[in-house]
């Protein structure tokens, strides 16, 4: 077994094929879903961040609109590698000044410094996550909005697909299946709006300080 690590190392050496999983992990829907995640950070100027942005693939999303590119965005990573993929694949973004490597669950900025924050399936990885929640929260101004987007496994009627793709899930992406990202989001955080998808699969939540 891989560590997280060694498997986010491997997606930075090799964005496109990073990229391929996304399409067929999103079930052909990352268009949709990205956008519909996306869209709370497009309402308003704002300072924002994205955590675990690996090789950058929600840029278009986040930046794209009236006020999205206006805004001040930085993107966040721990692996290395995938922030020089985001550079490799974003050489004229403006965006490329403002990439950090650090570890979400201790952030290197003060409490109350963003607008906004997106975290896109990166909890369900770290052992830590509920640091990681607390930690993101600290760092949101009053007013603003932490997004998240993360998994969890097939419920109901299509939970006969979970012994067949949960293996290959994890192999890929080192998801902690003994976490439940899904509970602790509910329990800590004060949450206006919540989007599921992909059978319930893949949901997104809005909570606002």
């Amino acid at each position: 077994m891989f560590s997280v690590k060694e498997i986010y190392d491997f997606w930075g050496r090799f964005p496109l094929l990073y990229r391929l999983a996304c399409f067929f992990f999103f079930l052909m829907h990352q268009h949709f879903i990205r956008t519909r995640a996306a869209r709370f950070f497009r309402e308003q100027r704002g300072r924002y961040m994205e955590v675990c942005c690996g090789p950058g693939v929600n840029i278009p999303y986040l930046t794209s609109g009236k006020n999205g590119g206006s805004s001040t965005w930085f993107f966040l990573d721990q692996s290395e590698l995938m922030l020089k993929s985001f550079r490799r694949h974003n050489k004229n973004s403006i965006y490329n000044n403002k990439l950090i490597r650090a570890d979400i669950s201790h952030l290197p900025f003060l409490a109350e410094t963003f607008d906004g924050i997106f975290c896109s399936l990166g909890l369900s990885v770290i052992s830590n996550f509920e640091l990681a929640i607390g930690e993101l929260w600290d760092k949101i101004k009053p007013g603003g909005r932490l997004v998240i987007m993360d998994v969890k496994p097939f419920s109901g009627r299509l939970s006969f697909i979970n012994p067949i793709i949960l293996p290959i899930i994890v192999a890929m992406t080192g998801w902690n299946l003994t976490c439940n990202v899904d509970e602790v989001i509910s329990r800590l955080l004060p949450i206006r709006l919540r989007e599921d998808y992909l059978g319930g699969a893949l949901y997104i939540v809005v909570a606002e300080k």
